[in-house]
C-alpha cells in the first residue's frame, strides 16, 4: 500500500482514508485494534503525518494489548521520535521497550538506532546491537546500513563503503543504501560519474522517496539562481 502513495493527489487521498480510518477505531473489535493503529500510523509517518501518526499512537498507548502490539507501538514512536531529532525522547521510549521484552528483536533494533544518535561512548553499543543481530539472523540490507551508518559516524567511509556494497549486492535499488553510498562516495572523493550513477540510479528506482524529492527540488531552486544570474 505505501507504495502506492505518489504524488500529492495519491498522499492527500492516503491521509485522508487514514484519518477516517482511526475516526472509526472504536467500531473496531478491540483484538484488530492495535495492528490497524499501527498500520495506518506507518502509512501517516510515510507522508510525513508525523504529529498525527504520534498522536494516534500516544493514544493507543491507553488501551491493554498484548505484549508485540505495544512493542510495535513503541517501535513506531522510537521511529517518530528520531526523525524529530528528539533523541531524549527517543531513549525514554526504548526503555519502556525494554519493560517489555528486553531480548525482543524491535526492541534490540530500536536501542541500536538510538544509539548511533546519540554517538559518543554510545556508538560502540549501538555498534554490538546490530553485530548481535547480524550473528543471529545473518546479514541483511536494514543490519548492514546499520553497521555502515556507525562506520561512517566514526569517519571510516571505506568500511562504511564495503558494507554498503553488500548491501547494494543484496537489494540493487533499496533507497537508503543508495543514499549512504552517494555520501560515502562524496567522503572518499570518488568520480562524479560513480555519484551521478547513484543519484541517477535513486531517482529512477525511487522517484517519490523523501531524499529524491529533496535533491529535485534543490536542483530547481539551483537551476532558477543560474538562469536569474545569466540574465
Amino acid at each position: 500500500y505505501q507504495r502506492r502513495v505518489h504524488g500529492e493527489n495519491a498522499r492527500s487521498t492516503a491521509v485522508n482514508n487514514a484519518k477516517e480510518t482511526l475516526k472509526m477505531i472504536e467500531s473496531l473489535p478491540y483484538s484488530t485494534q492495535g495492528n490497524v493503529i499501527c498500520v495506518i500510523s506507518s502509512i501517516l509517518i510515510h507522508c510525513g503525518e508525523l504529529e498525527l501518526a504520534l498522536k494516534s499512537l500516544r493514544n493507543a498507548q491507553g488501551k491493554v494489548f498484548g505484549p508485540q502490539i505495544q512493542l510495535n507501538i513503541h517501535s513506531l514512536i522510537v521511529d517518530i521520535l528520531l526523525r524529530l531529532h528528539r533523541v531524549d525522547l527517543a531513549e525514554k521510549e526504548v526503555k519502556q521497550m525494554q519493560t517489555v521484552d528486553d531480548d525482543a528483536t524491535l526492541t534490540q533494533l530500536a536501542t541500536a538506532w538510538v544509539a548511533l544518535n546519540q554517538g559518543g561512548e554510545k556508538l560502540a553499543d549501538g555498534v554490538q546491537v546490530f553485530d548481535d543481530l547480524k550473528e543471529k539472523f545473518g546479514t541483511c540490507v536494514l543490519l548492514l546500513n546499520g553497521l555502515a551508518l556507525a562506520q561512517m559516524t566514526n569517519g571510516n567511509f571505506e568500511t562504511a563503503e564495503k558494507l554498503l556494497l553488500d548491501s547494494m549486492s543484496k537489494r540493487s535499488n533499496d533507497p537508503e543504501t543508495l543514499i549512504n553510498l552517494i555520501t560515502c562516495a562524496h567522503h572518499l572523493k570518488k568520480p562524479t560519474e560513480l555519484i551521478n550513477r547513484y543519484v541517477t540510479q535513486l531517482r529512477n528506482s525511487h522517484p517519490h522517496h523523501p531524499w529524491t524529492r529533496n535533491y529535485c527540488s534543490m536542483e530547481r531552486k539551483f537551476e532558477t539562481l543560474s538562469s536569474q544570474r545569466r540574465e
